[in-house]
């Protein structure tokens, strides 16, 4: 084996990598999504890496998936598996709840199949709440909280 060191500044390269992922054939598995019958929904509306702790806590409270929109997977916050739309699963749940998800057309095609659609969002304009069958205007944050305490007060 040779070993050779180039003497080129990191400026003069045109592309350069910024982080490196391996994924298993359990972390690219997609079932859990596209078989779930109640599938939460999040988006940039979460806020960043960090914020996904009251929307993974909905999902463990029923029992369902975690789906995330294109932006999410592309800002790194989450894995591609879960992403949901067009370049993503196409899924047919029960119920999908979209927290702080615009609605591109994208997505739209992804969630076709779902029953009922609930949005949370604090854009009563967007492509999302209008197309909902149910729509509470308000920051995910604030409503999935008081969601999952309800639930956590109810079950004692």
């Amino acid at each position: 084996m040779l070993n050779y060191e180039l003497d080129i500044a990191n400026d003069d390269l045109r592309t350069q990598v910024i982080r490196t992922e391996v994924h298993t054939a359990d972390g690219n598995d997609t079932s859990g999504l596209t078989q779930a019958r109640a599938v939460v929904g999040a988006g940039r509306g979460v806020g960043s890496e960090n914020g996904f702790g009251e929307v993974l806590e909905l999902v463990d409270h029923l029992g369902g998936a975690l789906g995330v929109s294109r932006v999410v997977t592309g800002l790194g916050w989450r894995p591609h598996a879960e992403q949901v739309g067009q370049t993503g699963s196409r899924i047919s749940p029960d119920v999908y709840i979209a927290c702080g998800i615009s609605g591109a057309i994208q997505h739209m095609a992804g969630i076709e199949g779902a029953k009922t659609l609930i949005a949370i969002n604090t854009d009563e304009e967007s492509t999302m709440v209008q197309r909902a069958d149910y729509a509470i205007i308000g920051d995910l944050h604030e409503v999935v909280g008081a969601v999952n305490e309800e639930i956590r007060s109810r079950r004692g």
